[in-house]
């Protein structure tokens, strides 16, 4: 029986940034309870874009506002579109119609802003080298595996598999953990002083996620996100987590804790994507979007009107697929 070690594959190495500046959160204070002038702003934002667009769209017909409206009559209204679910999910958008007599509008085509500019960057190298996306560990959760998670940790470290795999493994050259890596009660995060016996329920899953960071960090980069289930504040852009939940990994300076959403470069690559929550404004279109903790994988390739191109990545949660994306 042949024994390899890792010693004798020599991993991929790659160059990297964040942007993550642009989610950072630093000396704003956000008093008012209702978020209208969040949504007055997107509105905003995304209405002039729309104006912008719409003489390359149906440049014979008008812009009016919804009380300018006149029955019968062709035009181009632009709002906000919500659908009746629990959390409103809404979009902006350009309708083109008429109203009709029963004082409704019939929207006979309709403009999306589509994709913002896409920078064209040279490749940096044409090796193969992969990213692994995981999300939904939830460490600390009755369902969690650990043996799962261990599996994945030795394969991604170059420790399964006999010397073609273990090449396989030193071509990944970051992960990105795209938030609810652990599963901790929501009655433990009140902001209240815990008792013992809370204190140690709080930090055990914490204590297990760092013993496999470490391991992942003595090999190779790693990011990590916070997500809805983690200790980090509820609405985005989500602030990165404490550092000092992971004593061991964060020694290492491959490990970081990012924010939320999450935007980095690799070899000229721009990464961009969230723990599951949405985002609503884009300035420059990224070359893969990524959403973590979704119920099932799924990709595709997007084409914008421009020659924009995006890869769209749907990660599953892995604490109850079993699965990890490799990029």
């Amino acid at each position: 029986m042949e024994v390899y070690s890792q010693e004798q594959q020599q991993r991929k190495q790659s160059t990297y940034f964040s942007f993550d500046e642009n989610f950072a959160i630093q000396k704003e204070v956000y008093r008012d309870q209702q978020y209208s002038q969040i949504f007055f702003a997107r509105l905003h934002m995304m209405r002039t874009l729309l104006y912008s667009l719409v003489p390359k769209w149906k440049s014979h017909l008008s812009v009016c506002t919804v009380l300018g409206l006149e029955e019968g009559k062709e035009c181009i209204i632009v709002g906000t579109l919500y659908k009746h679910m629990k959390l409103k999910p809404c979009v902006v958008v350009a309708l083109h119609g008429k109203e009709t007599s029963a004082g409704a509008f019939f929207v006979e085509d309709v403009l999306e802003a589509g994709l913002p500019p896409q920078i064209e960057r040279p490749l940096k190298s044409r090796e193969d080298k992969y990213v692994v996306f995981v999300s939904g560990l939830s460490i600390g959760k009755s369902s969690s595996n650990p043996l799962q998670f261990q599996l994945l940790v030795d394969h991604i470290t170059g420790h399964l598999g006999d010397e073609e795999e273990q090449g396989r493994a030193a071509k990944i050259v970051h992960l990105v953990i795209a938030g609810n890596s652990v599963e901790v009660s929501r009655r433990l995060l009140n902001g209240q002083n815990l008792a013992s016996k809370d204190q140690s329920r709080w930090s055990e899953p914490f204590k297990e996620l760092d013993i496999q960071l470490t391991q992942i960090a003595a090999n190779l980069p790693l990011d990590i996100m916070p997500g809805s289930s983690d200790p980090a504040n509820f609405f985005l852009p989500q602030q990165s987590l404490n550092r000092c939940l992971f004593p061991g990994s964060a020694t290492y300076n491959t490990f970081r804790s990012c924010t939320n959403p999450h935007c980095f470069e690799l070899d000229n690559i721009r990464f961009l994507g969230t723990s599951g929550q949405n985002i609503d404004d884009l300035t420059n279109c990224p070359d893969v979007y990524f959403v973590g903790n979704q119920k099932k994988y799924e990709t595709r390739l997007v084409k914008g009107l421009e020659g924009q191109s995006v890869r769209l990545i749907c990660i599953p949660r892995f604490c109850e697929t079993g699965l990890a994306v490799v990029v």
